[in-house]
C-alpha cells in the first residue's frame, strides 16, 4: 500500500501503477518460489492441517489460476502469506504471476490514483499551477469510478471464493 501510493506521489499514475505492478509481481514470485523450493517443509507444516487451506488447493486444481485472482482481489485474504502457501499447490509459476498481477491491478490503480491525487493537491500551491474546474470534476469521477470498481469487484471475488 505505501510503495504503490507513493508510487502515485512520485511518478503519476500510469508510470507509478506500472512500476508497483512490476514490483509487485517480482515480490510475489520471490515469495511463491521460497515457499515452493526453499521453505518448503515449514510453510507445508504450517498449512497441513489448515482446512481453509486445503480448501484453497482443491479449487486451484479444479479453476487454477481464476481462484489465485479471485484471491488476489478479496480484502480478507492475507496476501504475504498467500505468495508463500500458492508456492505449495499445483499451480505454475507462470500462471501464478499472471493471476497474482491481474487480481492486484484494481487496488494497485486505485492507490496509484489516491497518491497522484495526493501529488496534484501538494503541487496546487506551485506558482503558475491552478487546476481548472473541468480538471476536478474529472479527477473526482475518475476517483469515485475506481473505488466502486474495486469494491465490485472485492465484492465479487468474496461470493466466489464462498462457493
Amino acid at each position: 500500500l505505501v510503495f504503490t501510493f507513493s508510487g502515485g506521489v512520485l511518478f503519476g499514475f500510469w508510470k507509478g501503477a506500472l512500476l508497483s505492478l512490476a514490483g509487485t509481481g517480482l515480490g510475489s514470485l520471490c515469495a511463491f518460489l521460497i515457499g515452493r523450493y526453499l521453505a518448503r517443509d515449514f510453510v507445508t507444516q504450517r498449512f497441513a492441517k489448515n482446512r481453509e487451506f486445503s480448501k484453497l488447493a482443491q479449487m486451484i486444481r479444479k479453476k487454477g489460476w481464476k481462484i489465485v485472482a479471485l484471491a488476489r482481489l478479496s480484502p480478507i485474504f492475507p496476501f504475504s502469506i498467500g505468495n508463500y502457501a500458492f508456492g505449495i499447490t499445483e499451480i505454475s509459476a507462470s500462471h501464478y504471476v499472471g493471476a497474482s498481477l491481474l487480481g492486484t491491478i484494481p487496488s494497485t490503480a486505485l492507490y496509484t490514483y489516491l497518491g497522484t491525487l495526493l501529488g496534484d493537491v501538494a503541487l496546487l500551491g506551485s506558482p503558475g499551477r491552478v487546476r481548472t474546474w473541468p480538471e476536478w470534476v474529472f479527477l473526482a469521477a475518475g476517483f469515485a469510478a475506481t473505488i466502486l470498481l474495486s469494491y465490485y469487484l472485492r465484492r465479487f471475488a468474496q461470493k466466489a471464493l464462498a462457493e
